[in-house]
């Protein structure tokens, strides 16, 4: 009987050991360089962005932490498009580009241009179109001013406002411009 009884108790104190290192797994929590993604800040370079005031009744107010998240994601993927337009390549698209958005770029890195092609992002004035109650979807509408041309040459440039509809997600924590779609091209606005 004693020997049962010594038994039952090397057991429980095995048992309870296993029920401890589980717990202290349980309070380490997730390592933090793996599932925290640290988006880098706007380079210096970056376009000017501007948020209109949100027109009254639509929806849910965007927090202030949200706007300058988006603010940083929507200028990175300006920078990037701006840099594959003009040949710069591929690199980092996929950071800040998802579905079509991340097909557009990827197409305008891989077209032909004359060596010299600038396309640069001066000023994308923002207004907040739809966001959804789960904080995830974002709708904007973008005008952009644009100074694009050649750099070789009669050195050409130009100035052009550009109007887009966009769409931004919430992926793994970090906003992604999955759709971009311009509606129209004109001079330059003022």
């Amino acid at each position: 009987m004693a020997i049962l009884a010594g038994l039952g108790i090397a057991g429980m104190i095995a048992g309870s050991s296993r029920v401890a290192a589980l717990v202290r797994h349980a309070q380490a929590g997730a390592d933090p360089a793996t599932a925290l993604k640290t988006v880098p800040g706007l380079p210096s370079d970056t376009a000017r962005i501007v948020w209109a005031i949100d027109p009254p009744g639509h929806g849910r107010m965007m927090e202030p932490a949200t706007r300058r998240a988006l603010t940083s994601a929507y200028g990175r993927a300006w920078g990037l498009l701006d840099g594959a337009a003009s040949g710069a390549g591929k690199a980092g698209l996929d950071t800040v580009l998802s579905g079509p958005a991340l097909g557009f770029a990827r197409a305008a890195a891989d077209a032909r241009r004359p060596a010299g092609t600038l396309r640069r992002s001066l000023t994308h004035r923002l207004t907040l179109r739809f966001y959804s109650a789960d904080g995830s979807i974002v709708s904007l509408e973008d005008t952009a001013d644009i100074l694009r041309g050649s750099l070789r040459g009669d050195r050409s440039l130009e100035e052009v406002s550009e109007r887009y509809d966009v769409l931004l997600v919430l992926h793994d924590g970090a906003w992604h411009l999955r759709s971009l779609v311009r509606r129209s091209v004109g001079p330059r606005l003022r």
